[in-house]
């Protein structure tokens, strides 16, 4: 849910007249504005980065000691689901062809390996994208479900999310005296 908030407020304002919503019940409630998107991680999964016990380690001068951390990739599908209406001088199909453009340049820059480090909006967390993939589009069909709008199309991407765990700390080793009686 995080992921999919972060990236919608990001492409919404990256994006201008876009506006994104959760569902189509938040988009009625909102009065239906055109055109709108919805992000749904439609599979995830999770594997390490590395094969050892930690995969980066950096010091701290506060307690001057070495923190080791681990890296866990998220590998999810992500599908954006555009949809438009007609405007005065243009069709739905145009309207919904120029926002899927925006959204593709807006993703493809972050598809080079550059991470994307966005904030969520709702509870300031931190969410890193490692890497951006393109998977497919598609477009739909109109009026499937009695919803009002003259052109849909779908993307599906898959986003490496990254999340680094503190392992352990390095001590100083204390030196132990057993005596045996």
């Amino acid at each position: 849910m995080i992921l999919e908030r972060t990236i919608a407020a990001h492409l919404q304002t990256a994006i201008p007249g876009l506006i994104a919503f959760k569902d189509d019940l938040a988009w009625a409630q909102a009065g239906s504005p055109y055109p709108y998107l919805m992000v749904t991680v439609t599979g995830s999964g999770r594997k390490p980065l590395g094969t050892g016990r930690y995969d980066d380690k950096r010091w701290e001068e506060g307690p001057r000691e070495w923190v080791f951390e681990k890296t866990w990739i998220y590998p999810k599908a992500v599908r954006f689901t555009v949809r438009g209406k007609a405007i005065a001088g243009k069709s739905g199909a145009t309207v919904v062809a120029e926002t899927v453009k925006a959204i593709e340049a807006e993703l493809r820059k972050y598809g080079s390996g550059q991470r994307l480090v966005l904030t969520d909006p709702v509870s300031e967390a931190n969410v890193i994208i490692r890497r951006v993939k393109y998977r497919g589009a598609s477009d739909q069909s109109p009026n499937l479900q009695r919803v009002p709008f003259d052109a849909q199309q779908t993307l599906d991407y898959e986003l490496q999310e990254l999340e680094v765990i503190e392992v352990s700390r390095e001590k100083d080793f204390q030196t132990i005296d057993v005596i045996q009686e």
